[in-house]
């Protein structure tokens, strides 16, 4: 079942999302033409979480979620896109009429993909609790100690070889939608692959309780053991945690979260009742992944298993000169992830933790062996700042009696502490590093600034948090539009090259209502657009900057051409192209006008 489209939008234009937010947030500060607060969803001093009301959007500076009134319920309370929808309708005394959805040709693009994934997940997990094929998956999982609250909980399932494909078809579903969904693939000499096939499924749920992919464990001896599936419209595994959705609660109340390392730590954490766990996608955290925490949490504490398993998923975490091993059960490849983890995490305001298991355990095999609060316990005495965790083991490796050693020791450690935000703190591990190394706070602050300079090369740049202020033409142009309305007969979208910003012009043209426009754009570009036209700017004249931006943006589109077109002419010119005299003339007529001879 799916509700309409103008139920959606009715319950949208009877709510005011700022009473809405107003429930949850009592401190709401009017800022000019919009509201201000401190971000319900991570913790800061300084109120950067933006609401307004004529709008009817939010977008917090710090930790940049944004998006409509529906948005807002689906990340306070935990909700999915139905119930948020539901329970906002109930608010505004909205009678929802669910209309049928069999199939799925006249849902979005996105949508049916969403529709595919849950068929599938449902699927997979009637084959496991429900057919003989599955009981080979739940043999494992009742050997490996999990119960079945933790298997519905996780929707966990398995994959019969074949099966899932003729399923489908009966539902409607095509071969070319599966592919598009990332459960099949099809080779070139026309074989169809379901990547699950024969694998312990566990769905993959975005932030709202979506299934946007799968991982599958082997339960056979063979490689790979674990397998995702791939990249999709809705699915980017740099973007998503695994156990994210069902330890948001938990996170909301203790603002901490531990990440760990696999799926099935992450289910036996919360079946033994620590649920503010997750787990990156196998891959090293991402920078996108600790802005999603940063809505939620203010500390994230990186928990290691001590095995060898480890050392080829280290291989790929940064290359840092490191020796063998610095003590007995802290592994070279536990300092490269807990490395790899720093130059992402430390570009945030959250506080970074180091925590190693003992004896060779597992997460899951630690808590099944000695319960939740021996976990909790062992986490709370061990765990270290992160900064303190590799400094302790740079002194283990490195002789720092000798200049050339101390020399080492900082080049090793100051990349990590210059880029500490809280001014307190890195003072505070400047002067401790100093002191073991009998130097002057003086020189090493010098270094830092020397490495600031270009001595040392920063963090890559796609790791950087954008600066939200320094916008593109195009992007000042839609702000002006998006925020004086007078100003959109002055704009056609025959202004703007990137399709993104063209769509939006489009629909701004249309009149349509900014929480409207944001239902039509997918996740990252709502919250660059809620970001975009919540910026506070000041305009003399916002007509006459509009007239400014878009001669600018003519000037820019002309240099384009003329760039490209001029290639083809120094090729005419070697002799290497047939001569066109039209190109020539369009060639000299852009440099008029560039040169400002043609008004």
């Amino acid at each position: 079942m799916t509700i309409p489209n103008e139920i959606i939008d009715q319950i949208r234009l009877s709510t005011d999302i700022v009473e809405l937010i107003r429930e949850y947030v009592p401190n709401l500060k009017k800022a000019g033409r919009n509201w201000r607060a401190l971000c319900p969803f991570h913790h800061e001093k300084t109120p950067s979480f933006m609401i307004s009301s004529e709008k009817g959007i939010f977008h917090c500076f710090g930790c940049h979620t944004g998006g409509d009134a529906f948005k807002f319920l689906m990340q306070m309370d935990n909700l999915a896109w139905p119930e948020a929808v539901k329970k906002l309708a109930h608010r505004a005394g909205i009678v929802i009429r669910e209309e049928s959805d069999e199939n799925l040709i006249s849902k979005s693009e996105k949508q049916k993909v969403y529709d595919i994934l849950e068929n599938a997940g449902e699927f997979y997990h009637r084959c496991m609790v429900d057919s003989e094929d599955g009981s080979v998956a739940l043999r494992y999982l009742k050997k490996r100690g999990i119960d079945e609250t933790s298997i519905k909980k996780f929707c966990l399932g398995y994959a019969p070889r074949g099966l899932l494909l003729s399923a489908a078809t009966k539902k409607g579903i095509t071969l070319e939608q599966l592919i598009k969904a990332g459960i099949v693939t099809k080779t070139e000499n026309g074989k169809i692959y379901e990547y699950m096939s024969e694998r312990l499924v566990f769905p993959i749920h975005d932030a709202q309780g979506r299934i946007v992919a799968f991982g599958g464990r082997t339960l056979k001896d063979e490689q790979p053991k674990y397998l995702n599936t791939p990249e999709t419209i809705v699915y980017s595994k740099s973007n998503q945690l695994y156990g994210l959705f069902n330890a948001i609660p938990k996170l909301r109340q203790d603002k901490k979260v531990i990440v760990l390392e696999g799926y099935m730590d992450v289910v036996m954490t919360h079946q033994y009742g620590v649920t503010n766990t997750v787990a990156a996608l196998g891959t090293a955290l991402t920078l996108q992944q600790t802005y999603m925490l940063l809505r939620y949490v203010g500390e994230i504490t990186m928990l290691f298993d001590s095995d060898a398993a480890g050392e080829k998923a280290a291989k790929k975490a940064l290359d840092v000169s490191l020796d063998t091993e610095p003590n007995p059960g802290v592994l070279k490849p536990i300092l490269d992830k807990a490395k790899s983890a720093l130059e992402v995490i430390l570009n945030t305001e959250l506080t970074a933790k180091v925590c190693v298991l003992p004896d060779g355990l597992d997460p899951d095999e630690y808590v099944l062996k000695n319960g939740k609060e021996s976990l909790q316990e062992f986490i709370a005495k061990q765990e270290k700042p992160a900064i303190e965790f590799l400094i302790e083991n740079a002194m283990k490796r490195i002789d720092i009696t000798s200049v050339d050693d101390k020399a080492k020791f900082t080049a090793e450690l100051i990349p990590f502490i210059k880029k500490v935000k809280n001014e307190v703190v890195r003072h505070a591990w400047i002067k401790f590093v100093s002191d073991k190394l009998k130097i002057s706070e003086e020189a090493m602050l010098q270094e830092i600034k020397r490495q600031q300079k270009g001595g040392y090369k920063d963090t890559p740049e796609i790791l950087k948090k954008p600066v939200t202020l320094m916008r593109s033409v195009e992007e000042e142009i839609l702000q002006i539009i998006a925020n004086f309305s007078q100003c959109r007969s002055m704009v056609t979208e025959e202004v703007f090259q990137i399709e993104r910003n063209k769509q939006v012009c489009s629909f701004l043209l249309q009149d349509m209502h900014s929480s409207e426009i944001i239902s039509r754009l997918d996740e990252e570009e709502a919250r660059w657009f809620t970001e975009l036209i919540l910026e506070e700017k000041n305009y003399i004249s916002p007509e006459q900057t509009l007239l400014n931006l878009l001669k600018d943006g003519k000037q820019k589109k002309l240099e384009t051409e003329r760039k490209q077109l001029e290639k083809e002419i120094v090729l005419m010119l070697d002799g290497n192209m047939p001569l066109d005299n039209s190109k020539m003339r369009l060639y000299h007529e852009l440099n008029r006008q560039l040169k400002g001879t043609v008004k």
